[in-house]
C-alpha cells in the first residue's frame, strides 16, 4: 500500500498534482480534515473506490465505504471528509482500495486537507 501525503490547502493557493492510484491500495494520515479525489481517465472502464473502516459500534463492525466511479473520460468523485474514529486504523491512516479493470492505470487521487 503507497503512502499518499496530504496537500494542505492555504488561502494563497495551492497547485495540487494528482497522483496514480497503486494496485495494491493506498493510505494517508488523517486528521478528519482530509477529502478524496479520485479521476477516471477511461471511456470504457468504471470502478469502485473502498475506504476501509476500522470503527465499531458498541463492538459490531462498521461496513466500509464503498464508492462508485463511473465509465467516462474526465469523470471525478469528491470523498470525504473522514471521521477519525471510523476510518483511522491503529497508525492513524485511511486505507483505500481499487477494483475493475485496470486502476493503475486509469485513476489518479489526490488527498486534499483543509485547515
Amino acid at each position: 500500500m503507497a503512502q499518499i501525503t496530504p496537500v494542505l490547502v492555504t488561502n494563497q493557493g495551492v497547485a495540487v498534482t494528482p497522483v496514480a492510484v497503486a494496485a495494491g491500495g493506498d493510505k494517508f494520515k488523517n486528521t478528519g480534515k482530509q477529502y478524496c479525489r479520485i479521476r477516471n481517465s477511461s471511456g470504457a472502464n468504471a470502478y469502485t473506490v473502498t475506504f476501509a473502516t476500522a470503527g465499531t459500534i458498541k463492538g459490531i463492525a462498521i461496513a466500509d465505504v464503498a464508492v462508485s466511479v463511473s465509465a467516462g473520460v474526465g469523470q471525478v468523485r469528491d470523498i470525504g471528509p473522514f471521521d477519525e474514529g471510523i476510518f483511522n486504523d491503529s497508525n492513524g491512516d485511511v486505507a483505500v482500495t481499487y477494483s475493475g479493470a485496470a486502476p493503475a492505470t486509469d485513476l489518479t487521487i489526490d488527498v486534499i486537507q483543509v485547515p
